[in-house]
């Protein structure tokens, strides 16, 4: 009785052992996360691109990524200077805009998780003081250039991305002076934003919206919208929808519109009652 007593007890202290070495084993081999920073490139006076990668060891999850800058060492993800990608991991492409020129910056990527943020390497960069060889589908001045002066330093540009959809509004009313030319969609939205009442429509969206750190966009107009289509979307970038409306009337029912994914590049008149996409443009 006293052997199989002895025995049991053995065999407790044993398996107890083997427990907490188990238990320690599994801590040691706690999830990790691996953060590089893309070099940034395509530098311009106010923009650049950079990005990262993301890579876990484990079982982790990551609720946030994206690039951090500032003009002093180590910039965090606390700051508005920031960009947010959708979380995941993997590499990613970041579009940085709000930047000045001639002055230099400091970036890094930035993942975060449940318990933590950790930071890429640092990379640093100077914008020139003045901009040469712009091109059309570029990122700058807060979105991608669709059009470009004989000059290559002022020009037109497209958000990059939607932001949200509108009708056109106002449907039984006309709206006088909405021209169809280059240059006269600010024009147009101002025009729309007086003479119509509505809660929300595409213009006042357009003029209320704050992006990429500017907030004098608006509803581009015909002649704009198609310079949009050519320049930018033929080219396969903007990650564009289907139907947008632009600025200019078409009469009072309907304004000039045009079908991008499926379409055919070619403007038509769409009832001013209907939801559309939004893409707000600006100058620079």
């Amino acid at each position: 009785m006293l052997y199989y007593r002895l025995s049991v007890a053995i065999s407790v202290v044993l398996f107890t052992l083997c427990a907490c070495k188990k238990k320690d084993v599994h801590s040691i081999e706690s999830p990790s996360i691996t953060i590089s920073t893309k070099v940034p490139d395509s530098v311009t006076t106010n923009s650049c691109i950079s990005g990262g990668e993301i890579i876990t060891h484990g079982s982790i999850a990551v609720v946030g990524r994206g690039v951090c800058w500032n003009t002093s060492k180590n910039p965090t993800a606390s700051l508005n200077t920031k960009t947010t990608n959708k979380a995941n991991t993997g590499s990613f492409s970041s579009i940085v805009f709000g930047l000045q020129s001639d002055k230099t910056y400091y970036l890094r990527a930035y993942v975060i998780t449940p318990s933590d943020t950790l930071y890429g390497q640092e990379f640093t960069f100077r914008t020139p003081a003045q901009d040469a060889n712009l091109i059309l589908g570029q990122y700058h001045a807060g979105g991608i250039i669709f059009y470009l002066d004989n000059l290559k330093q002022h020009g037109l540009v497209c958000a990059p991305n939607d932001v949200g959809t509108a009708k056109w509004g106002c449907e039984l009313a006309w709206i006088n002076g909405t021209k169809p030319e280059l240059g006269r969609g600010a024009q147009n939205t101002k025009a729309i934003v007086a003479g119509c009442s509505e809660d929300k429509f595409i213009a006042k969206v357009c003029d209320s919206v704050v992006l990429n750190f500017y907030d004098d966009w608006y509803m581009p107009s015909k002649d704009e919208l198609q310079l949009i289509y050519d320049n930018v979307h033929r080219q396969g970038k903007g990650n564009f929808g289907t139907v947008y409306h632009s600025s200019t009337e078409y009469d009072n029912s309907s304004a000039w519109a045009m079908q991008f994914q499926g379409g055919n590049g070619i403007s038509y008149n769409l009832w001013k009652g209907g939801t559309t996409i939004v893409r707000p443009v600006r100058s620079f």
